[in-house]
Formats: structure tokens, sequence, C-alpha cells
């Protein structure tokens, strides 16, 4: 299943190029807090499957407005199945029957997935730069074991046109975004980072 959008020339992700519906769909499930929903109800709640929500909110006539009213729902309903085929196929979700109803949840193997899509995400997401007077200062100790994020953040931090002074210390003048800020915490890196903020900066000096 394709994850990112590909530059067409070059192969690579494009630079904020968002996941595919199948992330789309995941999120979605792992965000309601059923433990397992009806599939179609993450498919709309995904935001794919709009237009035939949209038509269906709507009053049509019967003739040429029903027609197109069905070959929408029809669209819709074909790419509903062709993704559901394929999160089953892959073993990112399972069907669960119960009293002659079906539902899905999202298997570890789903789960798992959506984390790595939601990291890798994070590394072409472009915050808000904009630029203060005063300085910023971010100092974090991030794990070993989570060196991932440690990475993210540091390329978070160069693309906010921070320096780095330490490896784990970095000056700026730009404000944190509050995206940053809401990542930060979706990551539980929020004990592991510092923010200071400093009107200049300057070195200590033996003399008065």
């Amino acid at each position: 299943m394709r994850d990112f959008k590909k530059d067409p020339n070059t192969g690579k992700n494009k630079g904020g190029a968002k996941p595919g519906p199948g992330f789309a769909i995941l999120d979605a499930i792992l965000s309601l807090p059923e433990k397992s929903i009806d599939l179609m109800g993450a498919f709309l709640a995904a935001g794919y499957g709009a237009s035939w929500k949209h038509m269906e909110s709507m009053a049509y006539d019967a003739g040429a407005e029903a027609r197109v009213w069905e070959r929408v729902r029809q669209e819709e309903l074909l790419k509903f199945r062709k993704l559901k085929s394929r999160l089953l196929r892959d073993g990112l979700i399972a069907e669960i029957k119960k009293e002659g109803n079906v539902t899905f949840k999202a298997t570890k193997a789903g789960r798992d997935k959506h984390a790595d899509w939601k990291q890798r995400h994070l590394f072409l997401k472009k915050y808000p730069i904009q630029k203060i007077k005063d300085f910023i200062i971010v100092i974090f100790d991030i794990p070993e074991k989570q060196r991932k994020k440690r990475a993210w953040l540091r390329s978070a931090l160069r693309r906010l046109e921070f320096e780095m002074v330490q490896q784990s210390v970095w000056v700026g003048n730009t404000k944190i975004p509050e995206e940053l800020l809401s990542d930060l915490h979706d990551q539980r890196l929020t004990g592991d980072v510092e923010i200071f903020v400093a009107q200049k900066l300057g070195s200590l000096s033996a003399e008065d």
C-alpha cells in the first residue's frame, strides 16, 4: 500500500505530502473510542466518501439528478470496498462478526503501521516560521531507545532555522509553533524537552 505521494521525477516523497487513505482510515479507527467500529463510519470520518455524504444529505428529484446521485454513490462504494480489501489483505484491520453485525478493528500490525506512518509523516511536516526578537533555547534529553523521535526533533528545529550549540541544545529566533508543541505532546516528549526564552545571549566573564 502506498503511504505517501511521490514526486514523479525524483521518486522521493514530496515535502509536506500527506499519507494515503490507508493511514487516514486507521487514524479514524484509532481515534474513535470504540474498540471496533463500522468501517464505513471510519471511511466517512476520514473525509473519504465526502461527496457521497454530501449528495446523500441533499434532496434530489427523480430523473437526471437521481442518476448523478447513484453514480457518485457507486463510485464511493467502489473506493470503500477496494480500501477495505487492501487493509484486510495487508493484515492491518480485522473483521469482527457478532449478532449479525460486522465491525472492524485495527490489528497490532495496523497499530504499528499507523505509528510508523505517523512518525515518518512528522519528518515531512512543515511548521510556520515566525521570527521574534527574543532567543529561544531548546534543551532535550531523549533516551537512546527513542532516537527516531530525537532525530525528528532535531530535523524540526533545523527547519525552524534553529542552530545547534550542542547535539541536544538548540538556539533560534523563531517562535515555537503550537503545532510543534502539540506534536511533542503526542510523541510523549514533553517531559524530555525544556524550552527557555532569553532576551540576549552571552558568556560569563571573570570581570564585573
